[in-house]
């Protein structure tokens, strides 16, 4: 019996599909868990926690590059960005607010 392991989760049925369609024409088996609760509406406000994907573990790395090729897989690049943009505006808050307090004292 294979072993599935969890490749994605999406509250989005219409991204759902996109990743099930690119998973088929690559031959790739997979399970979506949780799927048919999508259907019911604002997935948000019921609390559903969306559809899970997933593929038997020794074609997660084959099933993480189809997820890159369509624009959906972990991009590094922006999450290093997001953290340097967060930084960076912490850091100017901070100085606004010194300055601030500066020229309250003053």
């Amino acid at each position: 019996m294979k072993k599935f392991v969890h490749l994605i989760s999406s509250t989005n049925p219409i991204e759902i599909d996109q990743i099930k369609f690119a998973l088929q024409n690559e031959g790739i088996e997979f399970k979506v868990i949780g799927e048919s609760a999508l259907a019911i509406g604002s997935v948000e406000l019921t609390g559903i926690q969306g559809a899970n994907v997933q593929v038997p573990e020794e074609k997660l790395v084959h099933a993480n590059k189809v997820l890159s090729n369509i624009g959906l897989g972990q991009n590094k690049t922006e999450d290093n960005f997001q953290k340097y943009f967060i930084a960076i505006a912490s850091a100017l808050a901070f100085v606004a607010i010194a300055y601030l307090i500066y020229l309250g004292i003053s």
